[in-house]
């Protein structure tokens, strides 16, 4: 039976973009974990069954409960996925993909990975994490702003326009 939706799915490769400032941004676990959302969205969009155990999941990145978790509990968190629960600790996972796109277009615009970190750190983590889709100029001109006046960054109106902060597939 598996063999038949082989048979009658026409099989096709897709992919998901991954910037170097994502890399920088987070902690190589966190994106294999972004990737691997984006690929049973991906799967999922296409007709394939992916509703799996958490362990499921787990094996299928080579990653542990402990960083499973917290990769679930910060992505969930900020925006970038959502999860359904269903009977017998069965989970469906999918990337937000519009704020994942335009958490990209964000990043995109610091000057090295460092500076996309404590972006990240400091704006997308702890006690008052916002949520992607929240983020507006004013709010990332702020940061930079503070950034700026420790590090000696580029301000935010030397990087874009209202336009950057539209969401975008």
């Amino acid at each position: 039976m598996r063999l038949e939706v082989f048979e009658t799915k026409e099989p096709r490769a897709h992919f998901l973009k991954c910037y170097s400032s994502l890399m920088g941004a987070f902690d190589p676990e966190e994106v294999i974990f972004l990737l691997y959302m984006g690929h049973i969205t991906k799967l999922g969009q296409l007709g394939f069954r992916t509703t799996q155990s958490q362990q499921y999941h787990m094996m299928r990145m080579g990653i542990g409960r402990r960083v499973f978790k917290k990769c679930e509990e910060r992505f969930l968190k900020i925006g970038l996925i959502d999860k359904d629960v269903m009977p017998k600790s069965i989970v469906q996972y999918w990337l937000c993909i519009r704020s994942y796109y335009k958490l990209i277009n964000i990043l995109a615009f610091f000057k090295c990975t460092e500076t996309s970190r404590r972006f990240c750190e400091e704006v997308l983590n702890g006690p008052n994490a916002m949520q992607v889709r929240d983020l507006d100029k004013e709010c990332v001109g702020l940061w930079f702003e503070r950034d700026r006046d420790r590090n000696g960054t580029l301000a935010i109106d030397d990087l874009c326009d209202e336009s950057f902060f539209e969401i975008t597939e």
